[in-house]
């Protein structure tokens, strides 16, 4: 039996002895709580007492032991490692640094040649490796993300092979920028090898993110991107194969964005435009996310033993907290550990692949952009209604990505009207955005989902927010074109609507008041900023008569209580800007009948409201 073996099973038997101390001492407590409760039945209680618990030294467990310090639930510290556990990374810590401290000293001394230390790294890395091959695998489960004294070796062997890679090619010019990044490419297949032979994300990890690294660290203005678009292709194949077959989040998540990363890096650049290699390989990359992730899932679903279904890691359930919070705010949950993988790489693909295309090729049409995206939006609304998907959660997200791709299309689109003479481009996308919403929630297959109801909620209050950033500036009220108001109106006009839609729901009843008492306030300040501009007295007058029309429409509804405190509002601020605006700005003739203007208005309004209300009605 070896050493790693005995040290098992001494934890394992001080885990058993902790846990028998455990419950000996609540057995004890729950005799002792016996004992001292009142009642006929304290004499048969305390003769059915079992045996009497352990010596004392049984329910103290030394403390040495990481097991027997906390038995039942163990602390995120260090208390909770054992002594081997730190003792093996301080040393490899410290050994480290010491070869680096001692390759650092024989440099300054000249005491080796370049070529002497590129040798020494690949020996070191040799060795590390070996090491790493020789020491045994300790971890309880060789499915999770348990990282011992093997797995720090094997990937310290890898870290001196890459960095000697990188130092041959950089710092001592030996070999060839290309045949850097080549190398680069064989360690992260061996790496990629290395994670399904070991059954550890870690080594997936490192192989998809230092290559990745590899286009920014050995970059150089003469690269082929015939040869770039090959390598990320490759890079990205390694990363979504190990994904499908061990589904380790960590890895799919490294590859998603490096990938999408490395491609903006290339895109940015001016010789990528009209490049035919780097279009291939951004069509590829998205449609690789957009499969991949359901894919996984047919893939665990056929029962093979090479597609297992991961455990849950500390990276996965942190993803999925966050993706429950963000859920949550559209009334919706996050049961399982790929779902934001699924939502986000699947939606999010096809938009960066038209950003990329659309920085790849600057002479194309804004409107062929938004075109394509709109049509992909309509065929994922088609194929959301299918009744082959056998998966409950995809239906959801393909109608979810159906509603951004559209409204990211028409957008696009205008963008491309903007381009005309005379039309203003933001006042057409905050109108079409509004339109959106409007048609999302009045849409019945999609209405009811949580994830497009929440895009159109969340759409429909920016664009209300928008208004009152419009309104709010002070140049606003005598620069603001007839297209910016038609726009604002039209999103008001969306407001009203979801308060219509919403003021009878019982749970979101709230937000339908949110959107109608924002739009009935942004209305009174395009109302100012309007007639404001005719005739002062006129916003006096049109406060008045809205402010009689919201007293009288509360008595014909059922539930007009927000009407009765708009309306009453709105008479206070008539009476206010009677008192502080037109008493001194207007001439006294107009003084005069704007003050019986609104006097009969209110004496109307109080009879209108002294009348007995009749059968309140919904609309």
């Amino acid at each position: 039996m070896g050493i790693a073996a005995e040290l098992d099973l001494e934890q394992r038997i001080a885990r058993v002895e902790a846990a028998v101390a455990t419950l000996a001492a609540k057995i004890e407590k729950l005799d002792s709580s016996h004992e001292t409760s009142p009642g006929p039945d304290r004499a048969a209680a305390s003769g059915r007492q079992l045996a009497p618990a352990p010596p004392q030294k049984h329910r103290e467990p030394a403390t040495g032991s990481p097991a027997a310090a906390r038995p039942l639930r163990a602390a995120e510290w260090f208390t909770t490692k054992s002594a081997e556990w730190w003792l093996g990374r301080f040393g490899v810590v410290f050994t480290s640094l010491a070869l680096v401290l001692l390759y650092q000293y024989a440099v300054e001394q000249n005491w080796i040649t370049p070529l002497v230390r590129v040798v020494v790294g690949v020996v070191v890395g040799i060795g590390l490796f070996y090491a790493g091959t020789r020491v045994g695998d300790t971890a309880a489960d060789p499915g999770d993300d348990e990282v011992g004294l093997r797995e720090l070796l094997l990937a310290g062997g890898l870290a001196a092979w890459y960095i000697t890679a990188y130092a041959a090619a950089v710092f001592y010019q030996l070999i060839p920028v290309s045949t850097a990044r080549l190398i680069f490419l064989t360690l992260s297949i061996a790496s990629a090898w290395l994670a399904l032979r070991e059954k550890r994300s870690l080594f997936g990890v490192v192989a998809v993110a230092t290559g990745f690294a590899a286009p920014f660290l050995l970059w150089t203005d003469t690269d082929a991107l015939g040869a770039f678009s090959l390598y990320v292709a490759a890079l990205a194949a390694v990363g979504l194969v190990l994904y499908l077959m061990r589904g380790w989040q960590s890895v799919v998540w490294v590859t998603f964005a490096g990938s999408w990363w490395t491609i903006a890096f290339a895109a940015d650049d001016p010789r990528s435009a009209g490049s035919l290699p780097l279009t291939m390989l951004v069509v590829a990359v998205g449609l690789a996310f957009v499969r991949a992730p359901v894919m996984r899932r047919q893939l665990v679903a056929t029962g093979s033993d090479r597609y297992i279904l991961a455990a849950p890691s500390g990276f996965s359930e942190l993803l999925r907290r966050i993706a429950n919070v963000v859920a949550q705010v559209g009334g919706g949950s996050v049961s399982r550990h790929d779902s934001p993988a699924l939502w986000v790489m699947t939606i999010a693909g096809p938009l960066f692949t038209l950003l990329a295309l659309s920085a790849i090729w600057p002479t194309t049409s804004e409107a062929i952009w938004g075109a394509i995206a709109w049509i992909a939006g309509l065929a994922a609304f088609r194929f959301s209604q299918s009744p082959d998907i056998r998966d409950p959660e995809v239906p959801h997200m393909v109608a979810t990505a159906a509603t951004i791709w559209t409204l990211a299309g028409l957008l696009w689109l205008s963008a491309a009207l903007g381009e005309l003479d005379g039309v203003d481009e933001a006042s057409v996308a905050l109108a079409i955005t509004a339109l959106h919403a409007a048609s999302t929630l009045s849409l019945a297959p999609i209405a009811s989902l949580d994830g497009p109801r929440a895009i159109a909620l969340f759409a429909a209050g920016l664009t209300l927010t928008i208004v009152f950033g419009i309104e709010s500036e002070v140049d606003a009220r005598t620069s603001s074109s007839l297209q910016e108001t038609a726009a604002e109106l039209v999103v008001l006009a969306v407001s009203a609507m979801i308060w219509k839609r919403f003021r009878a729901s019982a749970s979101h009843r709230w937000l339908g008041v949110v959107f109608g008492v924002a739009a009935y306030l942004a209305l009174l300040m395009i109302s100012a900023r309007v007639l404001g501009g005719v005739w002062p007295p006129l916003v006096t007058a049109a406060y008045a008569i809205a402010g009689a029309v919201l007293l009288v429409a509360s008595k014909r509804v059922a539930d007009g209580a927000v009407l009765r405190k708009l309306g009453g509002g709105t008479m206070l601020l008539v009476v206010g800007r009677l008192f502080a605006v037109d008493l001194a700005g207007v001439e006294t003739i107009w003084r005069v009948l704007l003050f019986l203007v609104c006097g009969l208005l209110f004496l109307c309004t109080s009879y209108w409201l002294q009348r007995p209300a009749g059968t309140a009605r919904e609309s």
